[in-house]
């Protein structure tokens, strides 16, 4: 979404499975879809919005794709699950 000039993403999840990640392992559902479209084709993303703490809305492993400069908005209560992030 492109408001005002600030491009927005709103609960990205780019991979295929989401949910507790494990080395070489995602435990959750698979995506029945792909993902419109991939990290590369994206604009540059001012602005990333995490609605609420749900797992499908909060994948810590597609948040550390952005980088550092990224601003992130979330409800306070949330902010403890980007604690490994760099956000």
């Amino acid at each position: 979404m492109n408001f005002c000039g600030v491009t927005i993403l709103t609960d990205p999840v780019l991979f295929s499975r989401i949910g507790i990640r494990l080395p070489f392992l995602t435990i959750g559902p698979k995506r029945l879809t792909e993902p419109a479209l991939t990290f590369a084709e994206l604009p540059p993303i001012d602005l990333v919005l995490l609605s609420h703490a749900h797992f499908d809305h909060i994948d810590r492993r597609t948040l550390k794709l952005f980088p550092e400069s990224t601003r992130v908005i979330t409800a306070s209560q949330t902010r403890d699950l980007l604690r490994r992030t760099k956000f």
